[in-house]
C-alpha cells in the first residue's frame, strides 16, 4: 500500500498543540510579559473565557511553554513588583504558535459554519 503524500500545510508549521490553559497564556502575554498572578488575574477576570486557572494548571503550564520555547522567563515587568515573583514573556516561537492556532481555529469555525453549525434547525 502506498504512503499518502505529505500535505503541503503539514510541512509549513510544525505540529503544535495547545492546551486551552496553554493557549490562553500566550494570548495574555500577547501585549506585554506578566508575572504569574497577573496572568492568572487576567485569564479568570478580565478574559472572561469561562475558564477559570487554578495556580496548579497555571504554573505546570507555564514550565511545559517554557520547556517548549513558546515562552521565557525574565528578570521583572515592574521595578515596584516583588522581586520574588517570575515574569514570562511571549518568544517568536510563542507569537508564531499563537498565529498558527489562530489561522486554525478559523478554519474550523468556517468549516463548521459551512456545514450548517449555526443554522437554527441543525
Amino acid at each position: 500500500m502506498p504512503t499518502p503524500a505529505p500535505r503541503p500545510e503539514m510541512e509549513e508549521e510544525p505540529a503544535l498543540v495547545l492546551t486551552e490553559p496553554g493557549y490562553i497564556i500566550l494570548v495574555a502575554l500577547l501585549a506585554r510579559p506578566a508575572h504569574g498572578y497577573r496572568i492568572m488575574q487576567m485569564i479568570n477576570d478580565v478574559f472572561r473565557t469561562g475558564l477559570k486557572l487554578g495556580p496548579g494548571t497555571l504554573y505546570r503550564t507555564l514550565q511545559r511553554l517554557t520547556a517548549a520555547g513558546l515562552i521565557d522567563e525574565v528578570e521583572s515587568v515592574d521595578d515596584s513588583e516583588d522581586e520574588r515573583r517570575r515574569a514570562y514573556c511571549l518568544t517568536a516561537r510563542g507569537r508564531d504558535a499563537v498565529q498558527a492556532e489562530v489561522r486554525r481555529l478559523d478554519m474550523l469555525v468556517k468549516l463548521a459554519k459551512a456545514q450548517g453549525a449555526m443554522s437554527r434547525g441543525g
